[in-house]
């Protein structure tokens, strides 16, 4: 059987969640039923949507991977993702595929009134430029 995940890698802010699709496809001659589990090596608590298919012969079938980025994480802090397939009819039958999720940058927080008052200001300035050539 083969197992990949895509995206291979993606980012977002901390507390926004990520979401992958793993396509596990049957290179048998036969019916099969896999067992799915999924780890990452930070503990950002990735999840499945199915942890069992069933998938006949020569096809495939996918599922979906979330993880949210935590809150308190880094930017560029990132976790490897591990799905990994075993087949019910022969459990020594296995494969697993690899994603990377990772924090991107949080934007800069300007205060609105900040910014209102910074245009404020400008228009101000303006204003009394004007007055002041008009004078001269």
């Amino acid at each position: 059987m083969q197992v990949s995940i895509f995206p291979e890698e993606q980012s977002d802010l901390p507390g926004k969640m990520l979401t992958y699709t793993v396509t596990v496809k049957n290179t048998g001659e036969a019916e099969d039923t896999y067992d799915l589990s999924v780890s990452d090596t930070k503990g950002w608590g990735a999840t499945l949507s199915d942890y069992l298919l069933t998938i006949p012969a020569r096809e495939n079938r996918t599922t979906t991977m979330a993880t949210i980025v935590p809150s308190g994480a880094a930017k560029d802090e990132s976790t490897m993702i591990t799905v990994v397939a075993t087949s019910r009819v022969d459990p020594t039958v296995e494969n697993s595929a690899t994603c990377t999720a990772k924090a991107a940058e949080k934007p800069s927080e300007i205060p609105i009134p900040l910014i209102a008052g910074a245009a404020i200001g400008v228009g101000a300035v303006t204003a009394i430029m004007l007055l002041l050539k008009r004078r001269t």
